[in-house]
């Protein structure tokens, strides 16, 4: 039988308190959210620059700074209030690239809930360049082709052309406009102008064999016929009438012209019947 005195009885309930004391103080240590282990510090970001500061959708942009996340879906960038995707994150450092939509006006970095303003980017139109047409579309080397479009540059050495790949020289320059030669060692394909990094495109060109270019544009219907070899007939009958004066004028004209196959079905047909005729197919 176990007899406990008063004395001994407090002592135990002294030792109990002490006990619990004790634990309860650890407790509190182990639970103090002022930076223990495996507890994340809020982030508070900075930004100190942004490079560049203008640019097209589609630039690249830099923003550098601190207390940014390393995990790239953390940061919220946005330019003029349009949120950006961000390609590449460090503490100091977020890639990102301009939205489409986005309007001038500051870059903004939102982390943790803690937003940091940095400076205004300037939000660029993008380029309209653009090939129209080409010159001839045809030629042989050394000819010389003009190409229009929009937005070249009207320096000439700040434009690059090729034909099918190979490096042509420009020897003049306007915004809408650039004149070229077909270089040597040119090939059928497309040719390409590039200004500020960017390219475009004109598809089946054609290099002709030396000799192949096609006749020069013709000044008027009565040397049309003279150039057309299925139309030599009509020319000798033509040569020396008042019609064929009345053709070489500025026009504009029509004329539905008989060729040398139809011609030929009709024989002792003279120059003075042809005007008669052609008199009510010139419109």
């Amino acid at each position: 039988m176990l007899t406990f005195t008063k004395n001994h009885t407090m002592k135990s309930k002294f030792i109990l308190t002490s006990f619990v004391a004790i634990l309860l103080l650890f407790t509190g240590c182990g639970d103090d959210g002022g930076g223990g282990e495996g507890v994340d510090p809020e982030l508070n970001p900075e930004i100190t620059s942004v490079s560049p500061q203008e640019g097209t959708p589609g630039t690249e942009v830099t923003i550098s700074g601190s207390d940014f996340s390393s995990t790239a879906s953390e940061n919220t960038v946005t330019f003029g209030g349009v949120e950006a995707e961000v390609t590449d994150a460090s503490s100091s450092k977020l890639v990102t690239v301009v939205p489409d939509g986005a309007e001038s006006g500051a870059v903004k970095v939102t982390v943790d809930g803690n937003t940091a303003t940095g400076p205004s980017f300037t939000v660029l139109e993008g380029s309209k360049l653009a090939i129209t047409a080409v010159e001839p579309d045809s030629a042989a080397i050394g000819t010389a082709v003009t190409i229009r479009g929009m937005d070249f540059s009207a320096t000439a050495d700040e434009n690059t052309v090729t034909f099918n790949g190979t490096p042509a020289t420009v020897t003049a320059a306007a915004e809408d406009s650039l004149v070229t030669e077909v270089p040597e060692g040119a090939t059928s394909g497309p040719i390409e102008v590039t200004v500020g990094g960017e390219t475009v495109s004109f598809d089946g060109f054609v290099v002709l064999e030396e000799g192949d270019n096609p006749p020069p544009e013709a000044s008027s219907i009565a040397a049309t016929i003279q150039n057309d070899p299925e139309l030599s007939t009509l020319a000798g009958l033509l040569d020396g009438t008042e019609l064929q004066a009345t053709l070489e004028g500025e026009g504009p004209y029509t004329i539905l012209a008989p060729t040398d196959d139809v011609l030929a079905t009709m024989p002792n047909f003279n120059a003075t019947q042809l005007e008669d005729i052609l008199s009510y197919h010139v419109i």
